[in-house]
């Protein structure tokens, strides 16, 4: 995960360069990372207190309300940075990564029964977080 920006709020501030210049930023976020963002940097860790306005449990209504808004928001990096070759939002701190809050699980019934829809979402989804640093 990344820190992203609205072009709106990148113009209304200046070009930040080290975590604490994002302390208590207005935000827009999920309800699990509402109070603040563990930054790491190699093995050099920063938190950041945000004073988020919204959160959401949803990245699509999260983004559409960060592009529109003067704020700031950590979302998963190969989403956000489609938003960014687009022009709508800006990466900030690039070399720092969010931490993310946990496992990701997936709950489906037995092995034996299958279907191959859900097999071959697994498979996709295995082989995309495979490739994240």
């Amino acid at each position: 995960m990344n820190i992203y920006a609205s072009q709106s709020w990148v113009h209304q501030n200046p070009l930040q360069k080290k975590p604490e210049d994002l302390d208590h930023a207005n935000a827009f976020t999920l309800p699990y990372l509402a109070k603040g963002w563990t930054l790491f940097k190699g093995k050099n860790s920063y938190t950041i207190n945000t004073n988020y306005r919204i959160y959401a449990n949803d990245f699509g209504p999260l983004t559409q309300g960060l592009m529109h808004n003067p704020v700031i928001s950590a979302l998963p990096t190969l989403y956000g940075d489609e938003f960014v070759k687009k022009g709508h939002l800006v990466k900030l701190l690039p070399s720092y990564q969010v931490e993310t809050p946990g496992p990701i699980y997936g709950v489906y019934p037995s092995k034996q029964f299958m279907p191959r829809k859900t097999k071959e979402l697994l498979n996709f989804l295995h082989d995309k977080f495979e490739q994240l640093p």
